[in-house]
Formats: structure tokens, sequence, C-alpha cells
């Protein structure tokens, strides 16, 4: 896979670990994503990847649509942490927040 990648967090303060992690690498052809990867840290119990975000944009044009479309389904089915620093519902809300800044950065 040639492709552009990157990774992006909501950290906490104090450890810089992640309430929220997102990585994508993404292969494009003529506008359209040919191939992506997307993993999260910090939203469950491990790392995970993403198919749902995955099936979601492959073969898509890469425009703001399409993108915010794929990135509703961050974390669908998963199981999401929650603890006294971040709720379940935020982290599932920052989930597709920070898939979504993922992606269009690697657009």
């Amino acid at each position: 896979m040639n492709a552009n990648s990157c990774y992006v967090k909501f950290p906490q303060p104090a450890s810089r670990y992640p309430y929220v992690g997102c990585g994508v690498a993404l292969s494009s052809s003529g506008g359209n994503c040919s191939d992506i990867r997307v993993g999260f840290s910090g939203v469950g119990e491990w790392a995970f990847r993403d198919a749902g975000i995955e099936n979601a944009l492959k073969g898509q044009a890469l425009n703001a649509s399409s993108i915010a479309a794929a990135a509703e389904k961050a974390a669908e089915g998963k199981a999401v942490l929650s603890d006294h620093f971040v709720s379940e519902e935020y982290r599932r809300a920052m989930s597709k927040v920070f898939a979504k800044r993922a992606i269009t950065k690697v657009s």
C-alpha cells in the first residue's frame, strides 16, 4: 500500500495517553479512495481496526460528504471505555470527530 498516513489524538493532559487516537493510511486514485486502513487507540480496551469506516469509504470519491458519512461509522458495534475523565458517549462522539480529521488530513 503506497499511502499517505497520519495519527491524531485527544490526549489526557497529564499522561498524554489518548482518550481517543485515530490512525489512517489512505491510497487514492483519480480522487477516489482505492484503499484505506483506520485504527483507533484509547477508545476500547484494546486498539482496533475500524472496518466500518474502511468499507464505507473504499471506492468512494474523497469529498467532505463521503468522509463525514464514513466517519459516522466510527466505533460502531465496539465496546467503548468510560471512566471518571471521559464518558462512553463523549469518547464515541470524539471517535467520529477524530476519524473525520485524520481522513481529511490524508485525502
